[in-house]
């Protein structure tokens, strides 16, 4: 039979779709579409096209450095232009320009930043969480809603009993004390029927500890089991003597079974085809006459169970004294009643959206599903409360054509929790209305139909287990137990990542300012120089880097999953955080400056002593710099940094590299050092020791963040 031409894909029972399997039957159809003209191609097509956009790290790190080139464009300028009037070589000021040059841009930002992506990335994979791509770690702690499947990531990807009506009652399964809950339900003759029937009518193997084959004739086996009937003894009671398979016209499915003193014919099926084929139903103990007026009260019940979202199985059987044929077996049944059938959801999946809710993240559910399944589903995981309105459920063909939305109809969608129906095409107008939106979008998928989806979201998240190459192709991360939870974990660590980035930075750019500036102002002072070329550039690959490498390694602060997730349009170093490093610079900068102006104003002395008491200056004052970065308001002596293990280490071997630059003699000239006395180090301690003291006593008076 034709049908209208807005009908939903998954409504089109009278087609048939490049792609997928026909078990059974046969029929004579009419091609209709090829090659990109099919469903499929139309897929492969929309997957192919979708784009996405760049990620929030790179816009962000593009933008620092475009800031740092200005600023040392014009430093470096400064530096030989004054240096030159001074008279100093201008030789020697081009290189020291050059050397300040290379020290502003941080050059080991970059390796820093992919160091500790790629140890978020290690992190993961020990959770079962595959990171394809490394941007995506830290992409993962901005996202602001998750586009999440339902069956399978939300739910068990299995059909368990979750209510049963027999005897003219309805009764939801039951949450505790299942013993005596069934004990009271099995002396109820129509229950017990049932309950064999749907152990006989039933091709899963009782001996198997993994059941295969049907989602419900497997739930029909777990449902007897949780009721106290051995599988496997009532089947060996009752051996099977003819099955006759579910048959898509009559929707019914049948067995014939040996009994004592004859033959059962046990048939499930859908509800309407089964009480067609009923001449009696159990009224209490006795097995009566069926109505019509009966009838309709049981279709009228199957309807109230529909609409919560479970699938209805009806039940009845028939007893012969020899084998019925198949003309017989569907005539004069007694009818038992209607189990409904639910995908569950997962125990640990309303625990993971509450994080994300606390966390500030919107968790959106899109399914090709009813949304009276859909609503169920999101009711007991959390997504949705009891009595939430319709307006946060939106049906697929409402975004048949997003361009003639109307502002009201985008605010609508916008607040939508639950999408049902829907089809690849509405995946990509759903996403595209979040991103138009200003959010990040992290997508959730496994078949094919998902491909465009997972490759236009701002991250894309494919299922290891169930989900198809195509998807995982696509997609920027892998889950391998495809359990919601995972995802949950995955924006945490994308969150501390990106924390790990900021402190480096600041770290980073406060050590490399105290370098810019400290010669700046020698320079404009006309004081020794604290700094030459080569020993910069020490400075960049040793006392930079390392610390800097420990900070992307911490392990995050404990509140990280209790704020909301950042702007897509947040720089990395906020104007605050701008701020508190000029300060954190100025600090060390005025001990190397201090240093520099009294050992050569009070002191005099000779400008090669000078520069190495405070080249080691600038190196001590870096290094214990890496107790500045927790937040303020945290304990000095107990935080994130101080119990992360890799920031002593890499003091440790700093210190030892230093030591090492100055105790190898071809090391020591190049970089111009001579030996110093205790009274030196002393004051170099000192000096090293003031810019730690004055930064935390800024700190306390609100000076920084």
């Amino acid at each position: 039979a034709s049908l209208p031409e807005n009908t939903p894909l998954a409504d089109r029972a009278n087609m048939l779709y490049n792609g997928t399997i026909a078990t059974r039957g046969t029929a004579l159809a009419i091609v209709t579409a090829t090659g990109s003209n099919t469903e499929l191609g139309k897929i492969s097509q929309m997957a192919a096209e979708a784009t996405k956009s760049v990620t929030p790290l790179e816009k962000r790190l593009n933008q620092l450095s475009l800031r740092l080139i200005w600023l040392t464009l014009a430093l470096t300028a400064l530096i030989v232009i004054v240096g030159y009037l001074q008279g100093r070589p201008l030789i020697r000021m081009i290189e020291t320009a050059i050397a300040l040059a290379v020290a502003a841009i941080p050059e080991g930002l970059p390796i820093v930043a992919t160091v500790a992506l790629a140890r978020g990335m290690l992190r993961l994979a020990r959770e079962r969480v595959i990171i394809k791509k490394l941007e995506a770690v830290e992409t993962l702690g901005e996202t602001s809603i998750i586009c999440t499947d339902k069956t399978g990531t939300l739910t068990e990807n299995q059909m368990a009993v979750h209510a049963f009506a027999v005897d003219g009652n309805t009764q939801s399964m039951p949450i505790e004390n299942e013993a005596d809950f069934f004990e009271k339900w099995k002396s109820i003759p129509a229950f017990d029927q049932l309950a064999k029937v749907g152990i006989l009518c039933n091709n899963v193997d009782p001996k198997e500890t993994e059941p295969h084959g049907d989602p419900i004739e497997i739930g029909l086996a777990n449902f007897a089991r949780r009721a106290g009937y051995d599988v496997e003894k009532v089947r060996q009671a009752h051996p099977e003597h003819k099955e006759y398979p579910f048959d898509t016209e009559t929707k019914m499915m049948a067995t014939i079974n040996q009994m004592e003193d004859g033959y059962w014919s046990c048939v499930k099926g859908a509800l309407e085809n089964v009480l067609a084929k009923c001449a009696y139903y159990f009224d209490g103990d006795q097995k009566t006459p069926f109505p019509e007026i009966e009838k309709r009260a049981w279709l009228e019940r199957a309807e109230k169970m529909a609409s919560e979202g479970l699938r209805i199985l009806a039940f009845a059987f028939g007893q012969t004294k020899k084998p019925p044929d198949e003309k017989e077996v569907f005539q004069n049944l007694a009818f038992l009643g209607i189990v409904g059938f639910i995908d569950p959801p997962r125990k640990d999946v309303r625990a993971a959206i509450e994080a994300c809710h606390q966390a500030g993240i919107r968790v959106v559910m899109i399914t090709g599903d009813h949304l009276a399944t859909a609503r169920k589903i999101a009711e007991e995981t959390g997504l949705l409360e009891a009595n939430a309105t319709d307006d946060k459920m939106v049906s697929g063909d409402e975004l048949d054509q997003p361009e003639n939305l109307s502002p009201e109809a985008k605010a609508r969608l916008l607040n939508a929790v639950v999408f049902g129906r829907v089809t690849p095409a509405h995946k990509l107008h759903i996403i595209a209305l979040y991103q138009d939106n200003k959010q990040i979008v992290g997508m959730t998928g496994d078949g094919v139909n998902d491909a465009p989806a997972l490759k236009k979201a701002d991250i894309g998240i494919a299922m290891g287990i169930r989900g198809t190459e195509a998807a995982k192709e696509v997609a920027d991360i892998i889950l391998r137990d495809d359990q919601f939870t995972s995802i949950e974990l995955a924006i945490r660590q994308g969150r501390i990542i990106f924390e790990n980035i900021r402190k480096f930075v600041v770290y980073l750019l406060s050590a490399n300012l105290a370098e810019i500036i400290s010669v700046t102002l020698a320079t404009l002072s006309n004081l020794p120089m604290p700094l030459l070329p080569l020993q910069i550039l020490f400075l960049n690959l040793i006392t930079d880097v390392f610390p800097a490498l420990a900070l992307g390694a911490g392990e995050g602060e404990k509140g990280i999953m209790n704020r909301p997730p950042r702007n897509s349009d947040e720089p990395i170093l906020s104007a605050r955080l701008w701020g508190t490093t000029l300060i954190y610079g100025l600090c060390i900068t005025a001990s190397v400056v201090g240093i520099t102006a009294y050992t050569s104003e009070i002191l005099h002395l000779p400008a090669n002593h000078v520069n190495n008491m405070a080249f080691y200056t600038l190196v001590l004052s870096q290094l214990i710099h890496v107790f500045n970065i927790p937040k303020r308001g945290t304990s000095f002596w107990v935080n994130e940094v101080t119990k992360n293990r890799w920031v002593w280490g890499a003091i440790v071997l700093c210190l030892l590299l230093t030591a090492m630059g100055y105790l190898i003699p071809p090391l020591r000239e190049i970089l111009s050092l001579a030996p110093l006395g205790w009274e030196d180090m002393g004051l170099v301690l000192a000096f090293s020791f003031g810019s730690l003291i004055l930064i935390q006593v800024i700190k306390r008076l609100g000076g920084t963040v």
